[in-house]
């Protein structure tokens, strides 16, 4: 089992990581900041000051794969709204992200025809799982329980 780190080693390394940040040390500034992440996973600033490294570097056009760092960036500042909704740092952080990097992420739900497909797609789906048979089923084979809706 991994030795707990204490609160003074996390927060040297959340105060390195600000730092290089601060210096333009982007690189190393992610690198340390994930380091805070992984040593202390409940750190919301941990996890904020992770995601505005992430941001930093798409900035400045440091990534080498800008949808990856965008959606890693974003899940931080999910994270940290999660636990603290008022965070508006975190909240404009998620904005920013959404309206830049990850715009066509959410392109097909900006278009009526967008909409239209995902609604019948749930409702489909709303119709499968009320079907009897998918109540119902028993029948279960090597452990698992496959359902013939066919009928």
């Amino acid at each position: 089992m991994p030795a707990t780190p204490d609160s003074q080693q996390v927060d040297i390394l959340l105060f390195e990581g600000q730092l290089a940040l601060e210096e333009d040390r982007i690189p190393e500034a992610i690198k340390t900041l994930s380091d805070v992440v992984q040593m202390a996973p409940d750190l919301i600033d941990g996890h904020l000051w992770y995601a505005e490294a992430l941001v930093r570097a798409l900035r400045e056009n440091q990534v080498e794969n800008q949808r990856e760092a965008a959606l890693l960036a974003l899940d931080e500042y999910r994270w940290v709204l999660s636990k603290s909704p008022e965070n508006e740092q975190a909240q404009s952080g998620a904005d920013f992200l959404m309206a830049t990097f990850l715009q066509d992420e959410m392109a097909p739900f900006k278009t009526d025809g967008g909409r239209k497909h995902w609604q019948a797609g749930l409702e489909d789906l709303r119709r499968t799982c009320a079907h009897p048979d998918w109540v119902d089923a028993t029948e279960v084979v090597n452990g698992v329980r496959a359902f013939d809706l066919a009928d």
